[in-house]
């Protein structure tokens, strides 16, 4: 079966040549690699060093990061040859055995969720998945989306990328990146690999520390909107844990009133 990898690189210059050598080291030969991109400072030097052995794709860039990388993604999918997709942020990188073990394992109806290890000023760091999350009384009365979730650790037949992106409006939510739409989106179809097969390195200018944050109101906002995705998607019921994002939001609000009138 042939695989397709698709690369988001916008403000990756400096990790790509890592990034895009872990896709080519792979035991598993039938598969291509398409890099997806806007405005990449050395993107020359990178179609001269790689020409022959990737595929490249300019598409236009939103202000959004969140919804760019959904953008390019869903882009990414329309010329994809490939039956079965693999997503690698541009900063990431991919063990070498990684298409081939899932595919071996495949199941064409499954999302896979794989597992990472993060790699942090050159420190790598194993973080384990939390098990409470596990706990069917956390799952409804919290939320029953999977924990330790990232975007180089997904993949699954391009159908499902296609129905994904028919059904799902890229423009609608604000902070909720491609992994947490896909996990929610096909909650009851993930398959977790557990054997670490990627790479993840943590950047101080990464997205996703804009929304790390407890004591941030972006942090709650987006929890928000995971919620309503949710309840969009797959008609489940707004747990506690909503209507304490809710009030935790209204007490960002309240208290910036207060610094305004003081």
């Amino acid at each position: 079966m042939k695989a397709t990898i698709l690369i988001t690189g916008e403000n990756k210059e400096k990790y790509l040549y890592k990034t895009i050598n872990s896709c080519l080291n792979q035991n598993y030969k039938n598969y291509e690699i398409i890099l997806l991109f806007s405005n990449i400072s050395n993107i020359e030097i990178l179609k001269k060093k790689f020409h022959k052995k990737i595929r490249f794709k300019k598409i236009f860039k939103k202000k959004n990061p969140v919804k760019d990388q959904l953008n390019k993604i869903s882009e990414g999918i329309k010329i994809a040859k490939g039956k079965f997709i693999f997503l690698l942020d541009g900063d990431d990188l991919f063990k070498k055995d990684k298409i081939k073990k899932i595919l071996r394992n495949r199941d064409k109806n499954k999302i896979y969720l794989d597992n990472h290890i993060l790699l942090e000023n050159n420190k790598f760091t194993y973080r384990a998945r939390n098990k409470l999350k596990d706990n069917f009384i956390y799952r409804y009365l919290i939320n029953p989306w999977p924990d330790k979730v990232c975007t180089s650790c997904i993949s699954g037949e391009k159908r499902l990328f296609e129905e994904f992106f028919k059904k799902v409006s890229i423009n609608k939510y604000n902070y909720l990146a491609i992994d947490i739409l896909i996990v929610i989106f096909y909650l009851n179809k993930i398959i977790r690999f557990e054997d670490i097969l990627t790479v993840k390195k943590v950047l101080n200018v990464s997205v996703d520390k804009k929304f790390s944050n407890i004591y941030k109101k972006i942090y709650w906002e987006r929890r928000i909107e995971q919620h309503k995705f949710l309840k969009e998607v797959q008609s489940k019921n707004y747990s506690l844990e909503f209507f304490f994002s809710k009030l935790i939001s209204y007490f960002f609000d309240f208290q910036k009133y207060i610094q305004k009138i003081f």
